[in-house]
């Protein structure tokens, strides 16, 4: 029929036994931007969608109340048909979390980045001296990146999450004295992640062209625009002399 007006203090009703409603049906409240839809706070909430027949078909999103305790404060989407999904979409249509009718939860490609090292060389560290490795190989993606001129790989710039961090190296050794050697070292903006004692250490004493590997991963918390990089460190105050043969550091975003 014709549009009602009504006034603020009226009292709308709703027709216990269904009205059915041939247009789109708009909640707006002039004095802010959002809608409330207020229930009795012992009450489900719950939207439930019917096909074109009327009938239910079983689908529905409820929030629990306080009178449903070994549910409350749940919140559920109940009844996925098979073959269905259950998704968040974010602008621009990307999807991102995904539960299937069966319970598989998926997610879509996550940051991730590697380099590797394409050719040999030569090191002779003494005392606390350091060698950054150089990366001759990468590849990055879904807001990794990485940099041939400083060899560093660098996280998206924004969000924070945890990383899994795998890093090895490979080559031969020469060294004069007990004691002496080198180690792994991966860095975060510049630092040590877990410092020099909870690194893997790799003394090897007096060897002469004695082959070496060492490897090393862990799952680290990290911020955007934090960048990573890999050092061999020495051992001790005597001189190690080493052929760098392989190395690899793979970076991957898991929550």
């Amino acid at each position: 029929g014709d549009a009602i007006t009504q006034t603020d203090a009226d009292t709308r009703y709703v027709n216990a036994s269904g009205d059915t409603m041939t247009s789109d049906l708009i909640l707006q409240h002039t004095n802010c931007n959002g809608i409330e839809l207020k229930l009795n706070e012992s009450d489900n909430f719950a939207i439930q969608r019917f096909v074109t027949d009327g009938t239910d078909d079983n689908r529905y999103i409820i929030a629990y109340g306080p009178d449903h305790p070994a549910e409350a404060g749940n919140f559920a989407v109940k009844n996925i048909k098979a073959g269905g999904e259950i998704f968040l979409e974010a602008a621009g249509g990307a999807q991102g979390l995904r539960v299937t009718s069966t319970g598989q939860v998926t997610l879509p490609e996550q940051p991730r980045a590697w380099m590797a090292k394409t050719s040999a060389n030569t090191q002779t560290l003494s005392g606390a001296d350091t060698h950054k490795v150089t990366f001759g190989q990468y590849s990055a993606h879904n807001g990794m990146s990485f940099s041939n001129s400083n060899n560093r790989i660098t996280l998206p710039s924004t969000g924070a999450g945890d990383y899994l961090i795998q890093a090895m190296v490979s080559g031969s050794i020469t060294t004069a004295n007990p004691g002496d050697g080198i180690y792994l070292d991966v860095r975060k903006n510049g630092s040590s992640i877990f410092g020099t004692y909870s690194q893997s250490l790799f003394g090897t004493g007096n060897v002469a062209g004695e082959e070496w590997t060492a490897s090393d991963g862990y799952v680290v918390p990290l911020a955007g625009s934090d960048y990573l990089e890999v050092f061999i460190n020495n051992v001790a105050t005597s001189t190690s002399n080493f052929q760098l043969s392989r190395a690899r550091l793979s970076v991957y975003a898991v929550g």
